[in-house]
């Protein structure tokens, strides 16, 4: 996207805060004021397509919500409710948890520990409708392991940063090996930034994570539209795939006509910003095996307003068009 930044449809981070350092109740008053928001890494996880990233150093197109805080009294006082998903696909769901903030007066951290739901899928979308959480208790949960909770702490520059103590090893349950947990976070106005990684205890292999972090910046709640991709791919041969329904975080979806028949082409839809801070909604095409100065690119893309209800391209051999879908129309 060359001078674009796109941010579609978001994990843990640093804060700047203006004047001195404070008590730990007063620094995660603060860190809580700017932790709750949806968050995304679209622009780095394009950046890793284009340039063709190897599988084991790119990012997944990830997109976080952090909400509340929720009132659950059996838990704490500073909950928020958590769900994760990948592909810019919502339902493409691969972490829902509750996180627990508290303050450590005696270490002056404040301390992040997580709970998993033992049934998961019942508290999907919280975030629309708290009431699937009320009287939540501990034994709808499973607390992870105090070993591995985050440990944040305000460092000379005003910058919070969190993570794991040598203590965090877990069990995988299909091999039944040792992996030790190193988690790194910082929580930061408008982004969150995650680098988790997984060793064997015993050999300290890699089993799992990227040499850098995951980035993911602050953005909005995707967006769902519903519409078609007409197209020409031989002279008089036309095809036709109609009713596709695409979510504006970055979800890309393979061209196939009406009739069954494959093409070489995809659709996206995205919610981007420059990097000045403005915002537009972006459809692009996609062809496989298309480059641009060495560059996985898409051939083509065209933008509108951010609060766009409508977009669309024309590119004579393949055309897009798409309406925004109501939450009326949703239900």
């Amino acid at each position: 996207m060359n001078s674009w930044t796109c941010f579609v449809a978001v994990a843990v981070a640093s804060l700047v805060l203006a004047g001195v350092e404070g008590s730990p109740a007063d620094d995660l008053g603060e860190l809580l004021k700017r932790f709750p928001g949806e968050y995304g890494n679209y622009m780095q996880w394009e950046s890793d397509v284009e340039k063709n990233v190897s599988q084991a150093d790119a990012h997944a197109n990830l997109h976080s919500i952090f909400y509340g805080p929720v009132p659950l009294p059996n838990f704490g006082e500073h909950m928020f409710y958590v769900q994760q998903y990948l592909n810019g696909v919502p339902t493409d769901i691969y972490r829902q948890r509750l996180y627990s903030f508290a303050s450590d007066a005696a270490t002056g951290e404040i301390i992040l520990s997580f709970y998993d739901f033992k049934n998961a899928s019942k508290y999907v979308d919280s975030q629309k409708d708290p009431s699937k959480l009320k009287g939540l208790t501990l034994n709808d949960t499973t607390p992870v392991t105090k070993d591995c909770d985050v440990h944040i702490h305000r460092s000379a520059d005003g910058i919070f940063r969190g993570q794991t103590t040598s203590a965090c090893v877990v069990v995988d349950h299909n091999t039944g090996t040792k992996i030790l947990i190193k988690d790194n976070n910082e929580f930061g106005p408008n982004y969150v930034s995650i680098h988790e990684r997984g060793y064997d205890s015993k050999t300290g292999a890699k089993i799992f994570g990227t040499a850098t972090p995951d980035v993911l910046n602050r953005t909005r709640a995707a967006r769902l539209f519903t519409g078609y991709v007409a197209l020409e791919p031989t002279q008089g041969h036309y095809g036709l795939m109609s009713n596709i329904s695409i979510w504006d975080v970055g979800q890309i979806i393979p061209v196939v006509t009406d009739k069954g028949v494959k093409t070489k082409f995809a659709v996206e839809l995205a919610y981007c910003t420059y990097p000045n801070g403005d915002h537009v909604l972006k459809v692009a095409i996609h062809e496989e095996g298309f480059t641009n100065d060495g560059l996985i690119v898409p051939v083509a893309y065209s933008w509108s307003q951010e609060d766009a209800t409508q977009i669309g391209i024309n590119l004579r051999y393949i055309q897009a068009g798409f309406s925004l879908v109501s939450e009326n129309e949703q239900k």
